[in-house]
């Protein structure tokens, strides 16, 4: 009797509408994480809260910018670390000697066992494609590298870390001799690396005060020379300057400020053109190779906003 209830219900549940299924579309959606922020039983001013709470940690002096200090700070040590890896690899130190550590207090050698980064979101993302490679900014400031195949990511100067204003950050890759290139928010300007990520060198020629955020990088061509950064610069109000590099990235030469804070962009389309946009407000523009002058294109003509019928 159980046996022939048993094959009764087999049979039931095989008649089941599939329209009473649950659609493919919603157990995948059923999979996903929940957001980091906002989420259920979260305050709405837990930013803020958690903001205060950094800027308390680090109190200063009355007009201290402890941000622009912590900045220079991390710029001198990113700097102080490439000296040193220099002076190992010419002297082919073998690779214990990479982690000696040189305060008497604490002398010996020493083996990370925890995390010294923090990955964070995705930022930009450069593909290599003959050496099948991803390289990817992300949010906590590193360069991560793996290859496309086994996804074996790494990070290969973690004490370089170019942190970000906000969510945007902006990576190139120029192609002959591979050069990688981070425009960074804090420490301030761009820095070029020759050897996959392992150490990084500033580039010259940036403004040093009145300084806010990186808005955008674009290099004209990969195999080429130029590369253009807009950063929001003070000059009566804070506006987009534009630079302009002809040596892969080692200097820049201030151009000019645009004139609309928040409509400025960068943009040179990867394939088959070597044509570098640029957008300033309303005003579609190209910069000229060699000279950088700009040239007028069109303009943009603002999409009206919906307006309700009325009778």
């Amino acid at each position: 009797m159980k046996r022939i209830a048993l094959g009764l219900l087999l049979v039931a549940s095989l008649l089941v509408p599939t329209s009473q299924r649950v659609p493919d579309g919603d157990r995948i959606a059923r999979r996903l994480p929940v957001p980091m922020e906002h989420s259920p039983g979260e305050r709405s001013d837990y930013r803020q809260r958690r903001d205060a709470w950094i800027a308390q940690l680090h109190r200063a002096a009355p007009d201290t910018d402890w941000r622009m200090r912590d900045a220079a700070f991390r710029a001198e040590a990113i700097a102080e670390k490439r000296r040193t890896v220099e002076l190992l690899r010419a002297a082919e130190a073998p690779e214990a000697a990479y982690r000696q550590v040189r305060t008497p207090a604490i002398s010996g050698q020493w083996v990370e066992r925890g995390s010294g980064n923090i990955a964070g979101r995705t930022l930009a993302t450069e593909f290599d494609v003959p050496g099948n490679r991803l390289n990817v900014f992300s949010h906590g400031g590193n360069l991560w590298r793996a290859d496309r195949t086994a996804l074996n990511w790494s990070s290969p100067g973690d004490g370089a870390s170019f942190t970000p204003n906000g969510s945007f950050g902006f990576l190139e890759r120029l192609t002959g001799a591979e050069r990688l290139l981070v425009l960074s928010d804090a420490p301030s300007g761009v820095y070029r690396s020759d050897n996959g990520g392992s150490s990084w060198t500033a580039a010259t020629g940036f403004a040093t005060s009145n300084f806010w955020y990186a808005t955008d990088f674009a290099a004209r061509d990969p195999t080429g020379t130029e590369v253009y950064a807009l950063r929001l610069e003070f000059s009566g109000s804070y506006r987009p300057r534009l630079y302009a590099s002809t040596d892969r990235g080692a200097s820049f030469t201030a151009l000019a400020f645009l004139t609309a804070r928040d409509q400025a962009a960068l943009f040179s389309p990867r394939y088959n053109s070597t044509t570098m946009y640029l957008l300033d407000g309303l005003q579609l523009k190209t910069i000229t190779p060699g000279t950088h002058a700009l040239v007028n294109v069109s303009t943009i003509t603002p999409r009206r906003r919906w307006q309700p019928a009325t009778a």
